[in-house]
């Protein structure tokens, strides 16, 4: 025979809780106090069982692709993090360059400072007679006559018989004035006065110079610059066809490698007709004999490479002239010599290392 179930109950009487089986009869009694257990109307209902009434619900799990998204969600807001903390060392650097920048010694300012009002002068004259030299430029390029052009160019004792016969042999330079474009100039001080040195350039890539003298109050163009002018045309001299075996010239130069027969202390050179539109390339070249550098032509043309080698422009100007690479501006006068196995050059004077029409030889 089994045990009969027992339950906990509340006595109504002393408020104390005893178990026992179920008992509702009315001489029940509470084994604590020995009173009937049930309550007054006045007391407190009676406790209920534990279980009663108790629903059981199942909390479901959260799928698997809910603890992924919330791995990606971490690396995502540590991938951030970083991002921000990088940007914050980067502005960090910025601003200390920048600051650092800023304490940049006051010697260095006034050096600059210096320097430029060293050059405002040259430049604010370039700028005022730069209008004046292109209606100049102009007025020449669309002149048909040797006497048309006359009047517009620097004067010399022998420039109408080299202007006529220059353009016996040689069409005048043919540009687009509408698209001539100004590219740079400078002020180039000559013992014969201020020049306005200008380079300019067309649309359809045409490259030249063109140097400007004030006489008697007007400006003038230096002819014999701008187009080069020789004495005998360089091609017909180097083949031997002219009659004449010395002449002058304004050549492009550069150096060469040392041969056999060149002066022990000596320097070589190879010269070259300048192109009439393009300054930057090379025309027809013509290795010279060796001069010794101890002669007054070979440490003329020594210097002048030296300048070259250091980008440095010559007769104090701030522009260097536009040549092909590695070459100098030279005016020469330059001898044939005949021979059995062909025809040998060599430079009897170094005139110039430059072109314009003036007796600075350029390394004073």
């Amino acid at each position: 025979m089994s045990e009969p179930d027992t339950h906990w109950f509340h006595c109504g009487s002393c408020d104390r809780l005893f178990s026992g089986p179920v008992d509702f009869s009315e001489n029940r009694e509470c084994p604590h106090c020995g009173a009937n257990p049930s309550p007054t109307p006045d007391a407190a209902p009676p406790v209920k069982d534990a279980k009663a009434g108790v629903q059981i619900f199942n909390i479901a799990s959260k799928p698997l692709i809910d603890g992924r998204r919330s791995r990606r969600l971490r690396t995502a807001h540590k991938v951030l993090f970083a991002w921000l903390v990088l940007m914050a060392a980067i502005l960090s650097v910025v601003h200390l360059i920048k600051k650092d920048g800023d304490k940049q010694p006051a010697a260095a300012e006034r050096t600059r400072s210096g320097r430029e009002l060293r050059t405002n002068p040259a430049q604010q004259a370039l700028d005022q007679v730069l209008p004046q030299c292109r209606e100049l430029l102009v007025r020449f390029l669309n002149a048909r006559s040797v006497e048309q052009r006359l009047s517009l160019v620097l004067p010399h004792p022998q420039i109408r018989e080299r202007m006529e016969r220059h353009y016996e042999q040689n069409e005048p330079l043919n540009v687009q004035i509408d698209s001539l474009k100004f590219k740079a100039g400078t002020v180039v001080q000559l013992p014969e006065g201020d020049c306005i040195l200008t380079q300019w350039e067309t649309s359809f890539g045409a490259l030249f110079d063109a140097a400007f003298r004030q006489v008697e109050g007007e400006w003038r163009l230096d002819w014999n610059h701008f187009v080069r002018y020789s004495e005998l045309s360089w091609a017909v001299f180097i083949a031997g066809s002219g009659e004449e075996s010395v002449a002058e010239f304004r050549l492009h130069a550069r150096l060469r490698m040392g041969v056999e027969g060149d002066p022990a202390n000596g320097i070589g050179v190879v010269l070259s007709s300048p192109m009439r539109r393009q300054m930057d390339q090379v025309g027809l070249g013509q290795p010279m004999m060796g001069l010794s550098l101890n002669s007054p032509d070979g440490r003329l043309l020594e210097q002048a490479f030296k300048l070259e080698e250091r980008n440095v422009a010559i007769l104090g100007s701030s522009l260097r002239d536009a040549n092909p690479d590695a070459m100098i501006r030279v005016r020469v006068k330059v001898q044939r010599i005949g021979g059995e196995e062909g025809a040998s050059y060599r430079i009897l004077k170094v005139l110039a290392c430059h072109w314009y029409d003036s007796s600075a030889t350029g390394m004073e």
